[in-house]
């Protein structure tokens, strides 16, 4: 593992995390105990790098995770996703990044043939489009047949590891918009909603 000098020294320089690992798969499981001293599994990356605002973002929701494993109610619940949208929110002041890494989740089409794409982080949180033009309709997610991001996309596997640029989309109530139906999905297996502008695979 990297001590906290070579985790210093590497994040000055690079402006990137350093994350210890192979690129055969991006997550490994780890157990650890909370704050209460319960055992709770996480679920920590296997990449070498990632930029700094995606290893805070992965942080601030693996938190969350976490605390959320014992929470006693829906409640408390509640507050920890309060605190963790208003982090995420401090992290994500634009709303557009670039360059992060995931893993292919799914690859897929609607009924009209555009594309559908969701990657997965570290602790199985999602970052993907929506899969139905009728929830699409504000975000325009959906990949257009034909154009670059499509064509890109569509060579993928589930499994690949990638680079990947696009946009969050603002939400007053989550800070960046999630489609989770239940609050304890939106904890624990949060879906954010995601406009792809470049995809590659990765290469260390």
């Amino acid at each position: 593992m990297v001590n906290a000098e070579q985790y210093k020294s590497e994040t000055e320089k690079k402006n990137v995390a350093p994350i210890v690992g192979d690129k055969e798969n991006i997550t490994t499981k780890e157990n650890k105990k909370n704050s209460d001293g319960v055992d709770v599994k996480i679920v920590k990356p296997k990449i070498t790098y990632q930029l700094k605002n995606e290893s805070a973002f992965v942080d601030v929701i693996e938190k969350a995770i976490i605390k959320s494993k014992s929470a006693k109610n829906d409640m408390q619940i509640g507050g920890i996703k309060a605190l963790r949208d208003k982090e995420i929110c401090n992290i994500l002041q634009v709303k557009s990044v670039s360059n992060w890494i995931g893993q292919v989740k799914k690859v897929s089409a609607n009924s009209d043939g555009k594309g559908v794409l969701a990657l997965s982080l570290p602790s199985g949180i999602l970052i993907k489009t929506w899969n139905n033009s009728f929830s699409d309709t504000r975000y325009n997610t959906l990949m257009e047949p034909g154009t670059e991001i499509f064509n890109r996309a569509s060579e993928l596997s589930v499994g690949d590891v990638v680079y990947f640029s696009g946009t969050f989309f603002e939400d007053n109530d989550n800070c960046i918009s999630e489609s989770s139906l239940s609050l304890s999905g939106k904890v624990k297996e949060p879906e954010f909603i995601f406009r792809f502008s470049d995809i590659r695979k990765y290469q260390q």
